[in-house]
């Protein structure tokens, strides 16, 4: 994770985004984090303990991301 800029791009979401975005932000950095951490204890890619894992990644990007466009003043995508 530290070579894919992630942290980088977290800090700058605490540095200039509004308190809703931030906290976001956060939860899908967290979200991340868990898929990482359970992938080092040995849980398999694709396996049914991935899934959740995977989906509340998903959510929370999700989540993320209608914030941010509400934010910029534009409306949803509609394609999630």
């Amino acid at each position: 994770m530290r070579g894919t800029g992630i942290y980088t791009a977290s800090e700058r979401l605490w540095l200039v985004g509004p308190p809703q975005v931030v906290e976001a932000g956060n939860e899908a950095f967290h979200r991340l984090r868990a898929i990482r951490d359970a992938y080092a204890r040995g849980v398999a890619v694709g396996s049914a303990d991935d899934a959740p894992l995977i989906e509340r990644r998903r959510k929370a990007m999700a989540q993320m991301r209608r914030l941010m466009r509400e934010d910029l003043g534009i409306g949803p995508l509609g394609i999630e």
